[in-house]
């Protein structure tokens, strides 16, 4: 009886993640070398406030945009795709299309009453001209205690999958079996 109780409770900590979806397109032909092209990430905005029933009273969207920042460059440092003096530049810029803080009392409580939520939309862009973009939706539906802080993790791996994506999707050296995600 233990076992099967220790093996469910490690299969639920290891699925609290809900809804998870990439999309990517390429609008250009071929891809770039990293060693001649480098992203610079540009703005990053909410496409609309969260409603006051989606986030608590001490909401701060410069947080959001801190912590996807932070997460997204450390991505494309670690694929070499950041931007540096003599590479050409591709911008990123990322609109935050919905977003929910959640809650994780509620997650222990109800699966899914809490959820912590991101969809996130990021474009490349050359000489402010798009050549391609990628969009993700990340969730954490449900669990206890070790989801507190679960809207932080939602926009790194947010963040995370988005900069892996352009790594497989946008770079020629950088095929898919180098662009692992980060864990």
């Amino acid at each position: 009886m233990i076992k099967i109780l220790l093996v469910t409770i490690i299969f639920l900590l290891q699925t609290a993640c809900g809804p998870t979806y990439i999309h990517s397109i390429l609008l250009t032909e071929s891809k770039f070398d990293p060693q001649a092209y480098g992203i610079v990430i540009g703005a990053i905005e909410l496409e609309e406030t969260p409603s006051q029933q989606e986030v608590n009273s001490d909401f701060n969207p410069e947080e959001i945009y801190k912590v996807y920042r932070e997460a997204l460059s450390k991505t494309l440092k670690r694929y070499s795709l950041e931007h540096k003096p003599g590479k050409n530049k591709i911008t990123t810029n990322i609109t935050i299309l919905g977003y929910k803080e959640g809650n994780a009392f509620i997650r222990w409580l109800s699966p899914a009453g809490g959820e912590s939520r991101i969809q996130a939309q990021a474009t490349l862009e050359i000489d402010g001209q798009i050549i391609g973009g990628v969009e993700n939706q990340m969730t954490i539906a449900w669990g206890g205690l070790y989801s507190i802080g679960g809207w932080r993790m939602v926009v790194k791996r947010s963040a995370i999958n988005i900069g892996t994506r352009m790594c497989q999707e946008a770079f020629q050296v950088n095929l898919k079996k180098n662009c692992q995600p980060l864990d």
